[in-house]
């Protein structure tokens, strides 16, 4: 073997080694998954829309990790309720380590480790992203069926259909509908075929991005929202105490130049990150702050 080869040894050898690493880290057992459908025990979330959806269905015994994500509240919207449940870096190494029978992940998340997890004869269980609120509901039935907590999922559903029903009953006493455009760091929107689309339709507002023809999710330059301002701007502060470039765009002074034009209101990033039944609970929101914004603003003269 030359000093080349050594030096670059071929893909084959480095996998070979990696997954010898990888199954001397841990006890793995022939089947992961009971043959006789018994309810899992070792639950593993690397996903943050799965660790939501785990944290409100899964028995917390049953829950041996969820993600980093959960933890952080600028990122979860359950983060206090993860708290002390232990934590996963997503490595195949570590998630090994914890003797899961399921794992669930995104459908993009560290594609890499689910492969090898499933080569091994782990299951692992990639969520879709939700895009619309009948999506949620599907991913809710989808973890409910697989934890066989089919009860406990349809009562999330049926607390999500309730929270809506009564928005959109105030929503239909207000009659108008003003305009919105979502608008995160650096300029990041969202238009049709998104959750957020469906967000704030459920708040009562017309997403602003489909004057701009956009569909799905783009940086909207700044000159463009001034020339053609919404009835109302939704801000999605992240770690505002820890400013970066992306944070300077949507703090701009020209934008809060523009109050008789355009009113601001905020939503935490957190609550738009995941789709599931707490969605209905962002739209919720999203009503409230528009509603106090048009209540306490100046009536025209006649």
């Amino acid at each position: 073997m030359t000093a080349a080869a050594l030096r670059s040894p071929s893909r084959a050898i480095v996998r070979s080694v990696v997954c010898a690493l990888v199954l001397g880290a841990a006890w793995v057992p022939a089947a992961f998954s009971d043959p006789d459908g018994a309810p899992y025990r070792r639950i593993v979330s690397i996903n943050l829309s799965a660790d939501e959806l785990v944290l409100q269905l899964a028995d917390p015994e049953h829950i041996a990790a969820l993600s980093w994500l959960v933890f952080d509240p600028e990122l979860s919207r359950l983060a206090g309720r993860a708290a002390g449940f232990p934590s996963t870096d997503g490595s195949a190494e570590h998630i090994l380590r914890l003797e899961p029978d399921i794992v669930f992940a995104g459908q993009h998340t560290r594609r890499i480790t689910s492969e090898l997890l499933e080569q091994i004869g782990v299951r692992v269980v990639r969520l879709p992203v939700a895009r619309s609120l009948e999506e949620c509901r599907e991913l809710v039935r989808q973890v409910a069926g697989i934890l066989d907590v089919e009860e406990r999922g349809e009562a999330l559903i049926e607390d999500m259909d309730e929270r809506l029903a009564r928005l959109e009953e105030k929503v239909a006493a207000r009659g108008s509908r003003p305009t919105a455009l979502l608008y995160g760091q650096g300029g990041y929107t969202q238009g049709e075929e998104t959750l957020a689309h469906h967000i704030l339709e459920a708040a009562g507002l017309r997403n602003h991005a489909s004057s701009f023809g956009v569909k799905g999710e783009t940086d909207l330059p700044l000159e463009k929202l001034l020339l053609s301002p919404p009835d109302f701007l939704v801000l999605l502060p992240y770690y505002e105490n820890d400013p970066t470039l992306g944070s300077l765009l949507v703090r701009h002074r020209a934008l809060r130049q523009l109050p008789e034009r355009m009113k601001i209101v905020e939503v935490p990033l957190a609550w738009t990150l995941t789709g599931n039944n707490l969605t209905a609970r962002t739209a919720e929101h999203l009503w409230e702050q528009t509603e106090a914004a048009l209540r306490d603003s100046p009536k025209e003269e006649p």
